[in-house]
């Protein structure tokens, strides 16, 4: 086992090479902390995973499977993941870049769908890691013209956060459909990708997109900013 890490980039390296490495198909992740867990429960664990892992997600870890039913990730999200912990894990292993935050800034092109959000129905839009401070944001809008004026200030919303409902009813609405892809932390875009579908007699989806999507700018009237298509990529 290894020391415990002196530094974040460590740390950080080390989880990446955990989800690079090891084998999520066939084997569990079995977290035992302190060695609490015996030598016979380890084992029934894995025979338990063997037994049940059709039923079981793709990242699987026990003594609890961490993944509640809903936001547990599917395969090809997990692979992608691993994916890109490769990719990072070379680039900090071949360059002595300080700043790592480019590693986080993801890639569009393979989405099929992009639904830019509403800064100011964003509140968590200042933990963007590309965040300017001079942005308004919902975080940073006033009342009135006087900026300075404290007492104008607008009052935050406990647990208010129209991004991340319009997200949550997304998903719940749309699964069957496709897959959402949103940083809570800060991210002002939803991406989207297609699931598979059946297909017509001549060879076309069994679905209708553009209804589809009229729906979500239903949906979301009043947090959509644009949404982006490419129909090329949905064949």
């Amino acid at each position: 086992p290894f020391e415990p890490p002196k530094s974040m980039l460590t740390g950080f390296s080390r989880v990446l090479r955990l989800l690079r490495d090891f084998d999520w198909i066939n084997e569990p992740l079995i977290i035992n902390f302190n060695h609490e867990l015996t030598k016979d429960q380890v084992f029934q664990m894995q025979a338990q995973f063997k037994t049940e892992r059709s039923s079981l997600p793709a990242l699987c870890i026990m003594p609890s499977v961490a993944f509640h039913e809903s936001t547990k990730p599917s395969v090809p999200v997990m692979k992608r993941v691993i994916q890109l912990a490769k990719e990072a894990l070379n680039h900090l292993e071949t360059n002595n870049s300080e700043s790592i935050k480019f590693l986080f800034r993801p890639s569009l092109t393979s989405y099929d769908v992009i639904i830019m959000l509403d800064p100011l129905q964003c509140p968590r839009a200042y933990q963007a890691i590309d965040h300017v401070s001079t942005e308004v944001t919902y975080t940073t809008r006033t009342k009135g013209s006087d900026v300075n004026n404290q007492q104008n200030k607008l009052l935050s919303v406990v647990d208010y956060d129209p991004a991340q409902l319009f997200v949550t009813e997304l998903r719940a609405a749309y699964n069957e459909q496709a897959e959402f892809f949103h940083d809570e932390f800060g991210g002002l875009m939803v991406c989207v990708l297609w699931k598979p579908s059946k297909t017509t007699s001549n060879g076309h989806p069994n679905i209708d997109y553009v209804q589809i999507i009229d729906q979500w700018k239903s949906l979301g009237t009043g947090i959509i900013k644009e949404i982006r298509t490419f129909p090329e990529r949905w064949c």
